[in-house]
This record gives C-alpha cells, sequence and structure tokens, in this order.
C-alpha cells in the first residue's frame, strides 16, 4: 500500500522542486545558472524549476500570475533568492523574497556578481549568503542538491568543466 501510495503521490505531484527568484534583468546570468548548474551539472529535470526568465519553466499564457507564484513558493523544497541591484530595485522581487521567507523552505541567498554583502539588506543579514561565483559554494550547492534528490552523481571532471564553464561565461556577461 506504502509503495501505491508514493507513485500515486509523485505522478500527482506537479509542483516544482526549485523556486528561483531573481530580476527579469539578470535573465542572462539566470539562464546559465539554471541550464549550467542545474540542469547538467546537478540533474535537476526542468519541469522541476520554477523560473519566469525561461518560458517553458514560468507562467503559461492564461495563468493567474499572482497565484501560480504563491503555489510555486509555498510548495518549492528550495528556494533561490538571486539577489543583484536590479533585485533590490524590483518592488516584485521584494514580494517574492517576503512570502520565501514565510515559507522558510531551504532558503539559498546568491549574490549576483558586481554585489557586496554590505548592500544586501538587513532582512538578508539574518541568513548566510554567498556568492554565485564562488565555486566552492557552488561545490556545495552541487553536493546538497543531489543528496536531497538522491540523484546521480557526475562525475567530478564533468561537474567540474560545467561549473567552470559558469564561472566563465557570468563574467562575460
Amino acid at each position: 500500500i506504502n509503495i501505491i501510495q508514493s507513485r500515486c503521490d509523485l505522478a500527482n505531484n506537479k509542483h516544482k522542486k526549485i523556486f528561483i527568484s531573481h530580476s527579469s534583468k539578470d535573465e542572462a546570468i539566470i539562464k546559465l545558472f539554471v541550464d549550467d548548474i542545474l540542469q547538467l551539472g546537478v540533474g535537476i529535470k526542468p519541469e522541476q524549476i520554477f523560473c519566469t526568465s525561461i518560458e517553458d519553466m514560468g507562467i503559461k499564457n492564461g495563468e493567474d500570475i499572482r497565484k501560480h507564484i504563491h503555489q510555486n513558493i509555498k510548495n518549492a523544497d528550495y528556494s533561490f533568492l538571486l539577489i543583484s541591484n536590479n533585485y533590490k530595485t524590483s518592488e516584485i522581487c521584494l514580494n517574492e523574497m517576503g512570502a520565501v521567507w514565510a515559507y522558510d523552505n531551504n532558503v539559498k541567498l546568491y549574490l549576483l556578481p558586481k554585489m557586496d554583502f554590505d548592500s544586501i539588506g538587513w532582512l538578508c543579514n539574518t541568513r548566510i549568503a554567498e556568492r554565485i561565483d564562488n565555486s566552492i559554494a557552488l561545490d556545495e550547492l552541487h553536493e546538497q542538491l543531489q543528496q536531497h534528490y538522491s540523484l546521480q552523481n557526475t562525475s567530478i571532471r564533468s561537474w567540474s568543466r560545467l561549473r567552470e564553464k559558469f564561472l566563465q561565461e557570468i563574467k562575460a556577461v
């Protein structure tokens, strides 16, 4: 009975596992993070990620935007706040940040390039943030997500190449 129940739960589980709160003005870096780190590096499937800057991972035509974002924040296993100066000046991003804090579902803060720890604000200072361009922070994220989701480990060489590719590409953005 437990096996059948767990299979039914998996089949009926339509919520995203990862919610990415970000500014659409940082779309280039966000796409690199989702593609190189989360999908190729960690092994998260596209349908498990909610990211409004990537068409097939965001809100579909005709869906209630507020309701859809709320459901994905509420049900996410992990919420990533990808903070930049663009993020801090966006009312929508700050609203998402508040909702993410309220649900407190494995919140991860990453500062985008050109952002420093002193400028993220007092609310974020209650949690430890990492720089998205820090290879050690990315290695820790890779390990944590693979363990949490029981994903097949990618080879160290493969992961290292993807991580280094990502770090080089975000410098160019």
